[in-house]
């Protein structure tokens, strides 16, 4: 958890310069067989949602939108947790891209 924090404090630092340094790690690890490289992508992923600008991060969504649904039957608990709250990242999200097209 603290990781987490850490990085989702660092993209609230340096914004946009966050998404091609955590997508490579997110994009490699997703798919990994062990449950811990898969948490740790979705986490990284999740951390990082508040702080890129509302431009920068539509291809970054459309990429966690790929994985994320399968990630919720993932068959290993924690994975499905982190999955969970980084959906609740993307309502955020969500209703920051509706407020910006009203």
């Amino acid at each position: 958890m603290a990781v987490g924090t850490c990085l989702g404090l660092v993209a609230k630092t340096v914004g946009d310069a966050i998404v091609p340094l955590v997508m490579p790690f997110v994009e490699a690890n997703i798919t990994e067989p062990g449950w811990g490289c898969r948490e740790a992508a979705t986490y990284a992923f999740g951390s990082i949602l508040d702080g890129p600008s509302i431009e920068t991060l539509p291809p970054s969504v459309k990429a966690g939108l790929e994985f994320l649904p399968n990630a919720m039957t993932d068959a290993n608990s924690h994975v499905k947790d982190t999955t969970a709250l980084t959906r609740v990242g993307f309502l955020g999200f969500g209703i920051l891209l509706l407020v910006d097209f009203l």
